[in-house]
């Protein structure tokens, strides 16, 4: 993912995505030990398959694919996929 952001994304988007991996490594890390007395570790696994899950799920509906595009046909991609008008 940061190669995807840091590529395709303005420096806004960078910003959030790494504010978002920063909070997300905060929230395993502070809720992970208090989890760790009242489940076990098959329930995290099961935790980690979902949210695994939910990831590939998402990638595969909001990601566009990129590979061999300029960056003029991408910028093109990303203003259909918004719904923006296209620069010339």
């Amino acid at each position: 993912m940061p190669v995807y952001v840091a590529e395709i994304i303005p420096a806004v988007g960078v910003g959030v995505s790494t504010a978002l991996q920063w909070g997300s490594a905060f929230l395993i890390s502070y809720f992970i030990p208090k989890l760790e007395n009242t489940i076990t570790v098959q329930e995290f696994l099961y935790i980690f398959i979902g949210f695994n899950l939910l990831t590939v799920f998402t990638v595969g509906v909001t990601c566009i694919e990129t590979k061999g595009l300029t960056e003029a046909e991408i910028s093109k991609l990303f203003a259909k996929k918004a719904k923006l008008p296209e620069a010339e």
